[in-house]
């Protein structure tokens, strides 16, 4: 016969990790053991705003030194789990190929060009491997069919490109990343 093993798993609100204001789409990054970070979302409108979390504590607070800087949601987080993370893509008034990094040791987050995506989108998966790159792919324009598209950001360079090798196989958006 079949047989099965349960463990108990027991979760519970953590409200003092609560983000500190209410919104959707925003996009994550962790810098891998003493804290991360939420950024960007929409309340009504798309926003800045970047919440760390301490995971020592388990208390999240607004970290106006990482704001994004622009507006925007449905954006992907990429991060290097030590160093450094990228916020990529995204809506503000219209689709964007920016991407801003987060530096860690100092909870600042600023426009990084080279970084941008290769094509406007949103919706896009966003993964991250080996602490020396990450992949955003997939997507949305608005204007275009959805999109198969995936980018290489390589971490120690700060620069992304189109890697047509790493397409996934079929157009999609909304999809989800791991790593």
């Amino acid at each position: 016969g079949v047989q099965t093993c349960a463990l108990p798993i027991s979760t519970a609100a953590q409200t003092t990790a609560n983000l500190s204001q209410a919104r959707y789409s925003p996009a994550g990054v962790s810098e891998g053991t003493i804290k991360g970070y939420c950024a960007g979302g929409m309340t009504g409108a798309s926003v800045v705003t970047s919440d760390k979390i301490t995971y020592s504590t388990d208390t999240t607070a607004a970290q106006t030194t990482a704001n994004l800087s622009q507006a925007r949601r449905n954006l992907i987080g990429v991060s290097d789990n030590s160093t450094k993370g990228y916020f990529a893509g995204g809506i503000s008034d219209m689709y964007t190929t920016l991407t801003d990094k987060i530096t860690y040791s100092t909870d600042t987050t600023a426009a990084q060009t080279s970084a941008n995506l290769s094509q406007s989108r949103s919706n896009l998966a966003g993964c991250s491997g080996e602490g020396t790159k990450g992949y955003c792919a997939g997507g949305y324009t608005g204007t275009t069919p959805v999109l198969a598209t995936t980018d290489k950001i390589t971490i120690s360079t700060d620069t992304t490109v189109a890697q047509t090798s790493a397409n996934l196989s079929q157009a999609r958006w909304a999809a989800a990343g791991v790593s």
